[in-house]
């Protein structure tokens, strides 16, 4: 072989260990095995290439693990993209320092697909935070005017209040003078009746001494009345309330155990019921109080052995103002039940008793040990 073609031939093989050291540090990072290149000007060559693939190699995994800062020194054509990426990366990174202290205006055109998604992503931003503030500018309006509205409230309630509590004072005066009055006026006409000589004279009075009874039960009404509601409910034993009216032993108690969530004025139920059958059974001789489950609510029953309430009386007597006296014992009844959410009806039969049923809900009852 001639001297040109040795030549020739070593410096094919230069060029290829060139070549094979740069695709491995290109592929895998590192140069291949460290064989020699005989050729000054191409091993020279193969260095300064091999020294620039590997700092771009260096600046791309900077970049890649977010660590914008380091410079980038080489120069040419590839280190200016690097140079470029990383200065666009650099002012996205200050762009999303900007969105993140609620500038949302920012947008950005340097980076093709990526920027109309971000751009989208900032617009959708910036409109949501647009709605988030209307909202919230109906909620701050919507609470003033809750403010307003609870504050007048107050307010009324407290002028109620007070308006009430004239009403209980003037109530409680004039209900303590008329009764005093009542007694001057009982009290003359017991001294009266025995001076009355004239039949018809001794008529009138006995029917004046009945109305001043009637009058008497009128403002005991209206101080029953005024106290209806006025007190948190409570839970009350049946048996006990029945056992304080002390009514002698014809009334039978056969609610035992059994309490009920209502007004403090329930036991008037029971007294009015029993004075409703003392004056108008017609000689009843028992009364029978029991209970059963119907469903998830509670019957409590009344029900004595007298004459009964007639089928065209038995929705009309627990108005006011319907039967005689007063007219407002059952309807007191059906008032002090009604507030607690307990119903009243007349289910006895005409001439084999009255039957009064109290339908208490559910939550409303229970048994006691």
């Amino acid at each position: 072989m001639s001297g040109g073609a040795n030549m020739e031939e070593s410096g094919r093989e230069d060029a290829l260990k060139a070549l094979d050291n740069l695709e491995s540090v290109l592929l895998k990072g590192r140069p291949g095995a460290d064989e020699a290149i005989s050729d000054p000007e191409v091993h020279e060559r193969y260095e300064k290439l091999r020294d620039q693939l590997k700092e771009a190699q260096r600046s791309l995994r900077e970049l890649s693990a977010g660590r914008l800062s380091e410079s980038i020194g080489s120069r040419g054509y590839t280190f200016g993209l690097l140079n470029n990426l990383q200065s666009n990366l650099l002012h996205l990174t200050w762009q999303a320092k900007q969105i993140a202290s609620g500038d949302l205006t920012q947008r950005i055109d340097f980076l093709d697909e990526f920027s109309e998604s971000f751009n989208k992503m900032t617009a959708a931003l910036e409109e949501n935070r647009r709605q988030l503030e209307e909202r919230r500018a109906e909620l701050e309006e919507l609470n003033r005017s809750l403010k307003d509205e609870v504050e007048e409230r107050r307010r009324a309630e407290e002028r109620l209040a007070m308006a009430n509590h004239k009403l209980k004072i003037l109530s409680s005066v004039t209900r303590h003078d008329a009764l005093n009055q009542l007694t001057v006026l009982q009290g003359y006409l017991e001294l009266a009746e025995p001076m009355a000589e004239d039949a018809k004279l001794r008529r009138y009075m006995e029917r004046m001494d009945v109305a001043a009874d009637i009058i008497a039960e009128l403002i005991d009404f209206g101080k029953k009345y005024e106290m209806l509601g006025t007190e948190g409910e409570r839970w009350a034993s049946l048996s006990g309330i029945l056992a304080a009216m002390d009514p002698g032993p014809q009334v039978h108690d056969g609610c035992a155990g059994v309490e009920v969530l209502a007004d403090p004025l329930l036991d008037k139920v029971f007294y009015n019921l029993y004075d409703n059958t003392l004056r108008h059974s017609g000689g009843a001789s028992r009364v029978d109080v029991s209970n059963r489950l119907d469903g998830d609510d509670l019957l409590i029953v009344w029900q004595d052995d007298g004459q009964g309430v007639p089928e065209s009386e038995k929705e009309r007597i627990f108005e006011r103002g319907v039967g005689k006296n007063t007219g407002l014992g059952l309807f007191l009844i059906k008032e002090i039940l009604e507030i607690s959410g307990i119903g009243i009806a007349e289910r006895g039969t005409p001439g084999e008793g009255a039957r009064f049923e109290m339908r208490v809900p559910a939550g409303r009852w229970r048994y006691s040990d």
